[in-house]
This record gives structure tokens, sequence and C-alpha cells, in this order.
């Protein structure tokens, strides 16, 4: 009799620790899924693309922001034939693209109206030690704003409003951007950055 009671007692355990070790096993390859999945969400960076270094910008709460410095680049403001609005066009060239996003929140493609993102683009030469420029002088680096809505008012605008102040030291470049756009109401006005050079 007590072998029997023995023999139960010993395959209840086994299946014990049968349904303990698949728990165990699914858990691991859970975690082990969710850190894959982290891993191959990382952004790629192109090697002739720098990202930012230290942000001193107020970015709005309600969302994020990134700087990009990109080497190699030419900056062209293009006009639409048919419709007359402007865009950027980015090619191959010898200067250094600047770009700064702000997106808000966290879109996640369900409701088409929640994207709303603003850019602002402008080239520099890879030789400047400094610059500053204010209003109309602005168009001598391309300085165009983005606005990326389904809204009335989206589209790209020329930037004739601000000050930009740029210093280098080193393999570093210290920006400062002070902006306003006619014609449309701005969540983003003001970008301070570090960003390394390569």
């Amino acid at each position: 009799m007590y072998r029997i009671y023995l023999y139960i007692y010993i395959s209840i355990l086994i299946r014990n620790l049968k349904t303990i070790l698949t728990l165990l096993l699914m858990k691991v390859f859970y975690l082990f899924f969710i850190l894959l999945a982290f891993n191959a969400c990382k952004a790629k960076v192109s090697p002739n693309e720098n990202k930012l270094t230290s942000m001193q910008t107020d970015c709005p709460e309600d969302g994020y922001c990134e700087t990009t410095l990109q080497n190699n680049k030419k900056l062209s403001i293009k006009v639409e034939e048919s419709t007359g609005y402007l865009y950027p066009q980015i090619e191959e060239g010898e200067n250094i693209l600047i770009e700064f996003t702000y997106n808000k929140g966290e879109h996640d493609g369900a409701i088409v109206d929640a994207s709303y993102s603003e850019t602002i683009h402008f080239e520099i030469s890879k030789d400047i030690t400094e610059l500053s420029l204010k209003n109309d002088d602005l168009k001598h680096v391309n300085l165009i704003y983005g606005k990326h809505c389904f809204c009335p008012d989206a589209g790209y605008y020329a930037v004739s409003i601000g000050e930009l102040n740029i210093t280098r030291k080193d393999s570093y470049l210290n920006l400062e951007l002070y902006y306003e756009i006619e014609g449309t109401e701005t969540k983003t006005q003001h970008i301070v950055e570090t960003l390394k050079i390569n």
C-alpha cells in the first residue's frame, strides 16, 4: 500500500515538474521574443548621419524631438508647378544638412488625423567655423519649415523671420535657432543643440 502512495506521489510530482518547466520555458521564450523585437526596432543610422549629442531645446511635452546632421548633402527649395507649394529636395552634395523633427505623441496608425509633426531643414558649409544670420538672410542656408498634419495650413514655409547662430569647436557644432512662421501656428520656435560632426 505504501508503494502505491509513493508511486502516486512521484507521478503527481513529475507531472507538476513538467508543468512548471513548460511554464518556465514559455516565459524565457516570451522574454527572448520581446528583447528580439525591441532590438529589431532600433533606428539605423547611415555612416554620414550623426544623431544629436546634446539637446537643450524645449520640446513640447506632448511629443518628442530629434535633431540629425548629415554630411555630404545639398538642400534645395523647390516649388511644385501645379500647386505653387514649396518642398525641400535633398541630394548628394558638399554641405552639411541639419534636420530638426518634432513628432506629437505616439501615432498608432489607427486614426489618420492624429498624426502631427514639424520639421526644420537647413544646410551649412562643411568648413563653417561661425555663422550668424537674421530674417531674410536665412535664405542663404535654405531654411525651410514643414508642418505635417491633416490640417488646412499643412505644408512647407520658407523662414524669413528669425535668427540662426552657429559656432564650431573642434568636431562639435553649437547651434541656436529662433523662428516665426507667417501664416501658420507652430508648436516649436526655439532650437538649441550641440551636434557632433564626423
